[in-house]
């Protein structure tokens, strides 16, 4: 999402969507590390190519500690991150089970390369998350 933010490869419509319906990214600036550090409840760490969950920082579930650890590793490599606006995924009733919906799309390139959703039961998507079928209608 900070891609599309940034780059503006998208017209004023389809910016306008993007902003009503996810969630706001940017990419990493290390002048901004003090606002990261006083916003950590409300802000989520990303690697670029981290998948599954295996290179996200959630400031509201770390000490201050592991985040200003977080917040130094991506100082170090600044254009391998990106710095998310925290949300809560709404639950997603499934019978018996509750799950919390995750999905996104894949870029190669800044180029559209397809959907992926997928779901837990947590509320934040790892390598245990089941996969879902993403069904799209087309014009």
């Amino acid at each position: 999402y900070a891609l599309w933010r940034e780059e503006q490869i998208l017209d004023a419509d389809d910016t306008d969507l993007l902003n009503q319906y996810t969630p706001h990214s940017v990419f990493f600036n290390t002048a901004d590390i003090s606002d990261y550090r006083d916003r950590r409840e409300e802000l989520v760490l990303k690697k670029h190519f981290g998948r599954m969950g295996d290179a996200v920082v959630m400031g509201r579930l770390c000490t201050p500690n592991m985040w200003e650890d977080a917040l130094m590793e991506a100082a170090a490599r600044s254009k391998d991150y990106i710095v998310q606006q925290a949300f809560s995924p709404l639950p997603a009733p499934n019978g018996a089970v509750v799950l919390y919906p995750a999905l996104g799309v894949y870029l190669i390139n800044g180029a559209f390369a397809g959907y992926y959703s997928r779901a837990d039961a947590s509320g934040f998507t790892t390598h245990e998350a089941y996969y879902a079928v993403t069904a799209v209608k087309t014009a």
